[in-house]
C-alpha cells in the first residue's frame, strides 16, 4: 500500500487493487495500471471474463478428447477380441487379415449409417414428427 502511494486512496480502490493484482497471478503480470476504481473494475471483469471462457474452451476441448478416446478403445477393443478369436482357432493368415479387413470396412459403415433403432432419443419424438422424418428419409426412393 505505501509503496505504491494507495494509502490515501478509498478502501473500496485498495481491495479492487488488491483483487486485482490476485487475479492477474493467472496470467503472471500486471501491465495493465488502472487509475481509477471504474477502470480497476472494468480490468477485473475483463480477466475473469477471459479466465471462465479459457475455462470452458479447454473443458470443452478436454470433453471431446475423451469422449473420442472412449469411442476409439470400445473399436480397438473389439478388433483385439475378434483378433484373438482369429487367433484362438488357428485361422489361416490370409483368411484372417480379409476378415479383420472386412470388420474394419463394416465398423466405419455403421459409424457412417446410424439407423434408426440405434437412436434412442427418437423414441421421444411425437408420432406426427416421427411420420415427417420419415416422409423425408424415404422420399428420395419414391
Amino acid at each position: 500500500i505505501y509503496k505504491h502511494g494507495l494509502e490515501e486512496m478509498s478502501l473500496g480502490y485498495k481491495y479492487a487493487t488488491s483483487f486485482h493484482w490476485s487475479i492477474t497471478q493467472f496470467t503472471g503480470s500486471m501491465e495493465v495500471f488502472p487509475s481509477t476504481t471504474a477502470e480497476r473494475c472494468y480490468a477485473i471483469t475483463t480477466l475473469l471474463f477471459t479466465f471462465v471462457v479459457s475455462a470452458y474452451s479447454v473443458s470443452r476441448i478436454t470433453s471431446s478428447l475423451t469422449r473420442l478416446e472412449i469411442i476409439t478403445a470400445q473399436q480397438l477393443a473389439r478388433m483385439s477380441m475378434l483378433r484373438q478369436f482369429l487367433f484362438d482357432n488357428q485361422i489361416s493368415r490370409k483368411v484372417a487379415l480379409r476378415i479383420q479387413r472386412n470388420a474394419r470396412h463394416v465398423l466405419a459403415q455403421e459409424m457412417r449409417n446410424i439407423s434408426e433403432e440405434h437412436v434412442d432419443v427418437l423414441g421421444l419424438i411425437s408420432e406426427p414428427l416421427l411420420v415427417e422424418l420419415h416422409f423425408e428419409i424415404n422420399m428420395p426412393k419414391l
